[in-house]
């Protein structure tokens, strides 16, 4: 009984797929609402079931987005950001421009290599076309979300161009940069002192998918650390007395902020002082710690205590050859990046104080390691 959308079809051939896929296409326009392409899915319950799912989308549908599409404009500037993994990201600045009903005025330019016209593996790519200040390039949005540089007009090169000269230096601390193996990414290493990296940090700590702390937004944030009133995750927890010595709340905090604003704002820390043990994990913002890592982990070793135990334990011997390796779904860079993190005094120091402050459970719902991935 419920309504479908009459677009919806059964097919069973994939010859009948992609004909359907170039007729929704050429009919995008006609539609009283936006699409970006169609899905395929595997219409009988018992398939789906034994198909199962990746840790974020099922095995047994798929989307066949639309062509993005494409607008031209200038790069006015490219500066750099850097995120808790100490990652210099480099954006496009760009001339405002409107890509399918959005206004974008900047692009991700992915890394040291992408400007540079290659890929990770030194491929060319753009045809070896590098990224400068200045030119005009063609933008679209990947998933009709997020903007990226597909092309450069190289015919609108002024002389005076220059090569775009990656930094050397951290732009936040000005500790030098450094490049891991083949890896593309240029990185900061100095995470225990670097002011971008400990609020991106603090940000992602308190973000939805970890923590989730209502009211503790990314400019409350980053006003809390220039004020001295937290410099690590613990320091959250400790805000109660900090706050309550403030005369003016609104004038320190900003326009809206007053007494009820910081009560429910102290409200939800208290609520977090309880935390499951994967989105702890996933909180402390470990390089290749994701969700999906934090969640098998948390099942495989069941309590904090257990993994503390083992993560300690790790640091006297093979890494490779401790039980942490043979974990399914866990490789090699996960499990570095686990000793690596729990090698670094200041860091354990940090999740010391954190436990102090915050008790953590276990996941209730055990699942066979097996699956633990799906």
């Amino acid at each position: 009984g419920f309504k479908t959308n009459p677009l919806s079809k059964f097919f069973y051939d994939p010859i009948e797929l992609f004909a359907y896929y170039e007729k929704i296409f050429s009919e995008r326009a006609l539609l009283d609402y936006d699409i970006d392409g169609i899905v395929y899915k595997i219409n009988d319950f018992n398939f789906q079931k034994r198909l199962g799912f990746r840790s974020a989308s099922p095995r047994w549908a798929i989307a066949h987005k639309f062509p993005s599409e494409l607008s031209i404009t200038k790069i006015n500037d490219i500066e750099i950001q850097i995120g808790r993994t100490g990652a210099l990201s480099p954006v496009a600045k760009l001339e405002p421009v409107n890509v399918g009903g959005v206004v974008v005025s900047s692009a991700t330019l992915h890394n040291r290599d992408f400007i540079r016209g290659v890929d990770n593996k030194g491929k060319l790519i753009r045809s070896g076309a590098d990224i400068r200040v200045g030119d005009w390039v063609t933008i679209y949005r990947a998933g009709d979300v997020i903007p990226k540089i597909e092309n450069v007009d190289l015919s609108k090169r002024t002389k005076n161009s220059v090569s775009y000269v990656f930094p050397t230096i951290c732009p936040s601390c000005g500790e030098k940069v450094s490049v891991e193996g083949s890896d593309s990414t240029v990185r900061c290493l100095a995470f225990n002192k670097c002011e971008a990296q400990i609020i991106a940090q603090l940000k992602h700590f308190v973000s939805k998918k970890a923590l989730n702390i209502d009211g503790l937004g990314e400019r409350i944030v980053e006003v809390f650390l220039k004020m001295g009133l937290v410099a690590e995750p613990a320091d959250f927890f400790k805000l109660k007395n900090k706050l309550s010595n403030l005369s003016d709340i609104e004038n320190v905090l900003g326009k809206g902020w007053g007494k009820k604003s910081v009560e429910k704002l102290l409200s939800s820390i208290e609520a977090r002082r309880v935390v499951r043990f994967d989105k702890f994990l996933f909180a402390l913002g470990i390089r290749h710690i994701g969700e999906t890592v934090s969640n098998i982990l948390a099942k495989y070793y069941e309590n904090w205590e257990q993994f503390e135990i083992e993560i300690f334990e790790i640091n006297n011997k093979d890494s490779f050859s401790s039980s942490l390796s043979q974990i399914e779904g866990i490789g090699p860079l996960m499990v570095n990046s686990l000793v690596e993190y729990f090698k670094n005094e200041k860091a354990v120091i940090k999740v010391r104080n954190l436990l102090e402050q915050i008790e953590i459970t276990n996941i209730t719902n055990q699942q066979n390691l097996n699956s633990a991935v799906t």
